[in-house]
């Protein structure tokens, strides 16, 4: 039987899912990589948009992660002097650590590396106990909208109200 794959990542460029797949044959990880039409266009106009999905066995994801964290740690130090995050504080750079699920690998070791010259490293039970407070916050449903919902309802019965009364005059 065939393992089952699903998606690791999806890319919009070609390019980007061509590094990872070459990463991924570097270190003898199977994957494949499929190619998708996007199912809605936000633009309206036909284009050839498509996307890039890596596609890798469930049991590799860690394995990837620390692959990824090992190569971008090579290219830490080629940073650009006006690269955004360097202009970040503190409580941004913590930010981004918390938040990393909303940011890419590179960007998240960054903010730990800038973090340790600033003379606040985090241990690695910090970073499972950060993981685990963002995965509980994630976790947690968001609050009912049901004033916006009494409004909606009654903007439309009044608004009913107020488009027959203009069609009567």
């Amino acid at each position: 039987m065939e393992p089952e794959f699903i998606t690791y990542k999806k890319f919009n460029d070609i390019a980007l899912a061509n590094d990872l797949a070459e990463l991924l044959d570097e270190n003898n990880v199977a994957y494949f990589l499929q190619e998708e039409d996007l199912v809605f266009n936000p633009a309206f106009s036909y284009t050839d948009t498509k996307e890039y999905a890596v596609k890798v066995r469930p049991e590799d994801f860690e394995k990837i992660n620390d692959l990824l964290k090992r190569d971008i740690e090579k290219s830490l130090e080629e940073v650009n002097a006006g690269y955004y995050l360097l202009a970040f504080t503190n409580e941004e750079l913590m930010d981004v650590i918390a938040k990393a699920d909303e940011w890419n690998v590179f960007d998240v070791q960054l903010a730990r590396k800038l973090l340790a010259e600033r003379g606040r490293e985090l241990s690695d039970k910090q970073l499972k106990e950060i993981e685990e407070k963002r995965i509980e916050q994630l976790k947690q449903p968001d609050k009912p909208q049901t004033n916006w919902i009494i409004i909606g309802y009654l903007a439309a019965v009044l608004g009913g109200i107020f488009g027959v009364f203009i069609g009567w005059i």
